[in-house]
């Protein structure tokens, strides 16, 4: 299968994004990994649906529609079913064996579409990071072609709240934190530990949280929830 949509939508972006995909050739749970092409569009469309309240359905379809792009009505169906805890296990796990041997690009389309939004659904997972006064702590690693990059999102309740992101970079990068007008952000030329924290951030709303690392061309930006218990 060609993706000349893709391709166009990417263009040089795609080797600028692969470095960042490394974290999920290793850590998707499927039986047959989409190309780095599929991979690199899912985790550029999945860092800007995550910011969204879009429901889980209506993220999936997104995610995937620049794939492809004449398939609105089947993109639909097929999201519905990906989101029953059955279909995993009946139309994907089922055939894994027979995946395997086909790989990605001989799967029938509708096996493609299911995969990538199976895909798109764990990486908009890795994308989220939620903390409370009861989970102040949250971490979460990703490995770069550069090193690994560990992020830890710290809640502070007592009032007026204080919320703190700790990432250890394996290169120089910086680190950004913002949501509701407040921004927090800092920088380093090496390897190391960054830091930015916001006072008084609002529950139950998206903060951005954007990596870079000199190396990379394209940031890696999750989004961080305080939620309300």
């Amino acid at each position: 299968m060609d993706y000349p949509e893709t391709a166009g939508l990417l263009g040089t972006d795609l080797a600028l994004a692969q470095p960042w995909t490394a974290q999920l050739r290793s850590s998707l749970n499927l039986p047959v990994l989409p190309p780095d092409l599929v991979l690199a569009t899912l985790l550029e469309r999945c860092q800007d649906i995550v910011q969204t309240s879009f429901k889980q359905g209506i993220r999936l379809v997104k995610a995937v529609e620049d794939l492809f792009p004449e398939q609105p009505q089947a993109l639909e169906q097929i999201a519905g079913l990906v989101l029953t805890p059955a279909y995993r296990s009946g139309l994907v796990e089922a055939p894994a064996a027979e995946l395997e041997d086909m790989g990605y690009d001989q799967a029938s389309q509708e096996q493609q579409i299911a995969l990538s939004m199976l895909a798109a659904q764990e990486i908009l997972s890795a994308l989220s990071l939620t903390v409370s006064a009861q989970t102040p702590r949250v971490t979460r690693d990703w490995q770069t072609a550069l090193g690994m990059v560990r992020v830890q999102g710290i809640y502070q309740a007592q009032s007026p709240g204080q919320l703190t992101v700790q990432a250890h970079i394996p290169t120089g990068g910086s680190l950004t934190l913002a949501g509701e007008g407040l921004t927090s952000s800092a920088q380093r030329s090496q390897a190391g530990l960054l830091s930015a924290t916001l006072v008084a951030p609002r529950p139950n709303h998206p903060h951005s949280l954007e990596i870079s690392l000199t190396g990379i061309g394209m940031p890696l930006q999750f989004a961080l929830t305080i939620a309300a218990e």
